[in-house]
């Protein structure tokens, strides 16, 4: 009695046969399993009610066998077969059978576990490994097994297309990443056909795509980057939301390239990062100097990250000086760096390389410290009437906490807040204008001036007037160039100043050289002129020199 309560509340079916090969018992959860009722298989051979009828003759040999010579192949051993139930489904189970002799005759006890959930899910498991769960497509680690023989043993040409949506994320932010699944759902399903025997597609990461070609040649490689350039610039409908994409594309190629799939994948990369600096929504092979963004990031990237700990970075400070009385008004604070391992390194290569790693808010942390620590420096030299401007990164503006950073260093050196300056351009203001708004009008309430460069460059300049508290404009020095002598020159200074005037802000003049310009921006109102003419940029110990009285040159 207590053995067939055992029975009866196991979890696992449990099929108990006699030395004929006929069902005693047929617990509740064999009845659950096989959809067989009890009263229904008692007595009927076991090959009959769960055994498949291709594999009966076998199994009733196998059990004759064993009871004529006591072998077996199955006993007291854990198999995986397949059974089947009521009405012929077929199923995998897990199977232990036991012999017990404590009575006149043998008898065996199936233990039968139903693995259809467990083999579900395991290959749902298998399946998310090779495809991606929101695009369908194959993820890049199976791609990348067909690229090496593509590219190491094919020996033949083979090119990497490395696709990268532009701004998605702002897609995402307005439209919710559930919309934006269904776009890169979308995106999946066009570049997928393309995919034949010689084109296949991946999804790499997030919004990244990576398609290979094998054959063809370099030109056949790019007309496909420029026909998916193409095909994903077509508007996505989702829900109620038209959605328009561009993407940047970068082309590598076997052999002239790399012949391993890892470099070409690298160059596909470097050439994508270099259609972005190019301005986006475009294709771009691969060039050798890419390498040298490659071979910055990796080499550079974790020196910089001990850069301000190591005292690497200094800051120079270029003077600006009023346009009508030549009294120096201020400085811009430049970023440089001295790296042991290289040397003097411009910041037009190592910035790159501190934005691409997310280490701006850091950097620019250091230098507002540092320019305050300059003015406080200054001040107790007796110097006054000058600010110092710092120029703000778009990862400063995207992070909160950088007029956290201002207040506690302009707290720190007891600066005045009006002596700083924080400078951005239009790009840095571009996205998340919630954001950016909140952390300037933050920045401004500490006392801080702002100022607009590269006013004129950008698509929305007179939009961000409209948004922002601003103090002054720098015209740009593609404008300044071409004064006095270049009608549209003058023409687009003549209104940038009107505008400044209209809304009550102050005008720097960058990139001034000659003295013909200096003249004829005092001339049109200009407040304030900086430029190689008035002064370069210096250490704060040369740079200082500049608060005496500058060259009667200007004046001629």
């Amino acid at each position: 009695m207590r053995y067939r309560g055992v029975v009866h509340s196991a979890l696992d079916a449990i099929v108990v046969i006699d030395e004929s090969g006929r069902i005693r018992e047929f617990n509740p959860a064999a009845e659950r399993v096989f959809r067989w009722k009890r009263e229904q298989v008692l007595g009927l051979e076991v090959a009959e009610v769960i055994v498949p009828p291709e594999f009966r003759d076998a199994h009733r040999q196998g059990f004759k066998r064993h009871l004529l010579t006591g072998v077996s192949t199955i006993l007291d051993r854990r198999l995986e077969l397949t059974a089947v139930r009521a009405g012929g489904d077929r199923f995998p189970v897990e199977l232990t059978v036991t012999r017990s002799d404590s009575g006149a005759a043998p008898y065996f006890t199936a233990f039968i576990r139903d693995l259809s959930e467990h083999k579900r899910l395991m290959a749902e498991v298998a399946y998310h490994a090779r495809y991606d769960v929101v695009t369908g497509l194959e993820r890049y680690s199976i791609l990348e097994p067909r690229m090496i023989r593509a590219v190491e043993e094919g020996g033949g040409f083979a090119a990497v297309i490395f696709v990268n949506l532009d701004r998605f994320h702002g897609i995402n932010g307005s439209i919710g990443h559930r919309n934006g699944d269904e776009v890169l759902r979308a995106v999946g399903m066009r570049l997928q056909s393309l995919a034949n025997q010689h084109i296949a597609v991946c999804h790499f990461a997030s919004d990244e795509f990576v398609v290979v070609q094998q054959g063809g040649d370099s030109a056949a490689a790019v007309g496909l980057a420029e026909h998916i350039r193409n095909l994903l610039s077509m508007p996505f409908e989702v829900e109620r939301y038209r959605v328009l994409l561009t993407a940047t594309i970068g082309v590598s190629h076997a052999p002239a390239h790399g012949r391993t799939a890892l470099d070409l994948l690298r160059h596909a990369q470097a050439a994508a990062e270099r259609g972005k600096n190019l301005g986006r929504d475009c294709v771009c092979s691969f060039q050798t100097e890419d390498m040298q963004d490659i071979e910055d990031r990796i080499l550079m990237g974790g020196l910089l990250r001990q850069a301000a700990q190591s005292g690497e970075f200094a800051l120079h400070y270029q003077p600006k000086f009023c346009a009508f009385d030549r009294r120096l008004t201020g400085f811009e604070s430049l970023l440089r760096w001295t790296s042991p391992s290289f040397g003097k390194v411009p910041p037009d290569r190592f910035i790159p390389v501190a934005e691409g790693l997310g280490l701006m808010p850091e950097i620019g942390a250091w230098v507002v410290r540092e320019a305050c620590r300059q003015i406080r420096e200054w001040l107790d030299a007796g110097y006054a009437g000058f600010t110092v401007a710092v120029n703000v990164s778009p990862q400063q503006l995207r992070r909160p906490g950088l007029h956290r950073a201002v207040g506690d260093a302009l707290k720190e050196y007891r600066v005045p807040p009006e002596m700083l300056e924080i400078e951005l351009t239009e790009s840095t203001m571009m996205e998340n204008l919630g954001r950016v708004q909140a952390e300037l009008g933050a920045l401004k309430a500490l006392g801080a001036q702002l100022t607009l460069d590269d006013f004129g460059t950008g698509h929305s300049s007179l939009t961000y007037l409209k948004h922002f508290d601003l103090d002054k404009l720098k015209i740009d020095q593609t404008f300044v160039q071409g004064l006095p002598n270049s009608a549209l020159d003058a023409s687009v200074t003549r209104a940038i100043l009107a505008v400044a005037r209209d809304l009550g802000l102050q005008v720097v003049a960058e990139g001034v050289e000659t003295t013909e310009q200096a003249a004829f921006l005092r001339e049109l109102g200009c407040d304030e002129l900086q430029g190689y003419l008035l002064g370069k940029s210096a250490p704060a110990v040369v740079a200082e020199s500049y608060f005496a009285p500058i060259d009667a040159e200007l004046d001629r």
